[in-house]
This record gives C-alpha cells, structure tokens and sequence, in this order.
C-alpha cells in the first residue's frame, strides 16, 4: 500500500461531496472518511479497504450524516474482513450504529466514554 492514497467521489444524486483518503500509520490503515456516507460512497469504502491488508480504522469525524443503508453495508464489510474498528464517531453516527447492533466496530474507548478521541 502507498504511503497516502487519495480518491474523490462526486455524488451527484446525493448533492454532496464525498471522500475517502487512506493513510498508513505504523502499519496500520487509517482510512478517513469526508461528507455524507450514502450507499454509493460507503459502497466505495468498503471496495476501498478490500483492496488493504491487516487491520484498518475508519476515521469518521468528518462524517456529516450517514444513510441507514450505508451503514448496513459497512457492518457487512466489517464482518467479513474482519479487523476494523471506527474511530471519532459522532454521536448521531453512534445512535445509528447502536439501532443496528454495529456498536461494537466502534473503539472500546469511544464506547465507554462515549466522546470520540
């Protein structure tokens, strides 16, 4: 993997702009996440981290509002690859994630403190 991957998405039916950056930080992939995570951008994501090897955290700070839809399709991704864990999760993202019993991709030390670090 590069050092610092970058690849932009225009959505036009969504209206926004969605990004997703990769980084490698101490061997691990830091994959940080921008604007509205609608199906198609999270569909991206997920086709984004099957391309990496080893464990991965997903950067969500940036995260405007996130499709229900989306979020599925993450929790699945996760599940199948296995080692990802989502980092400064908002709390709107948090409450979704917790409906859908995805709480647990979320860092143990967001989870317990509920703030994200």
């Amino acid at each position: 993997m590069e050092d610092a991957r970058r690849s932009s998405d225009r959505r036009s039916a969504t209206g926004g702009v969605g990004e997703i950056v990769v980084e490698s930080r101490a061997g691990v992939a830091v994959v940080s996440v921008a604007g509205p995570l609608t199906p198609a951008i999270a569909s991206d994501l997920c086709r984004t981290m099957g391309q990496i090897d080893g464990p991965i955290v997903v950067d969500c700070v940036r995260v405007r509002s996130a499709d229900p839809r989306a979020i599925g399709t993450l929790g699945r991704a996760s599940v199948t690859r296995g080692e990802v864990i989502l980092r400064r999760v908002r709390p709107s993202l948090r409450e979704s994630l917790q409906v859908m019993n995805l709480a647990h991709l979320v860092a143990y030390a967001e989870r317990e403190t509920g703030r994200a670090r």
